[in-house]
């Protein structure tokens, strides 16, 4: 599914950029913009933007329901990928 129109960024890119951002900087929040970093892209219309934090939350639920959300969790997931 693609998210951000103006950039063509797919739904994929932006759970794994989400995840790598996390291993990055494992003690502060991920937000949009740390997406957009990650990809080297930068934002156009700003739609996306509020898809994009939608996802973070959900990313950050789902690894915390995991096994506490520790950086190991966010590599072996990106490994598995």
């Amino acid at each position: 599914m693609i998210i951000c129109h103006c950039n063509y960024i797919k739904d994929r890119e932006v759970r794994a950029a989400i995840r790598a951002v996390r291993v990055r900087q494992p003690d502060a929040p991920v937000v949009p913009a740390d997406i957009y970093d990650w990809l080297d892209r930068r934002p156009e219309c700003g739609k996306c933007a509020s898809h994009m934090a939608r996802m973070i939350d959900e990313d950050g639920r789902v690894a915390d329901e995991a096994s506490g959300g520790g950086p190991a969790v966010v590599l072996q997931a990106i490994a598995a990928e």
